[in-house]
């Protein structure tokens, strides 16, 4: 299982990288899903990839992200922003 996991995590991360936006945003349910599951992973590579991803998300769709990062628990946000700089993070209430 962890194998097809990994296999789908480096597929996301090729089709944030290569694909148009607009194909991808259709379905950006999805993609926070799969980001938010990596996130909690006990793998590391598996943690490292969704921050792979997420940085991918954030730099092409910005507003959705941060918006994606402030419906997380603190500690999620903190892991995904890690790699997005202090802007990224979503502000607390």
């Amino acid at each position: 299982m962890k194998k097809i996991l990994n296999c789908v995590l480096v597929f996301s991360l090729q089709i944030l990288e290569d694909w148009d936006a607009g194909v991808w945003g259709r379905q950006l349910e999805a993609v926070e899903a799969a980001i938010r599951a990596a996130a909690q992973d006990s793998g590391a590579d598996t943690r490292q990839a969704a921050r792979g991803i997420m940085a991918l998300y954030h730099a092409a769709m910005p507003e959705r992200a941060a918006a994606f990062l402030k419906r997380l628990d603190g500690g999620l946000q903190d892991k995904l922003s890690a790699g997005l700089g202090g802007a990224a993070k979503a502000p607390s209430e």
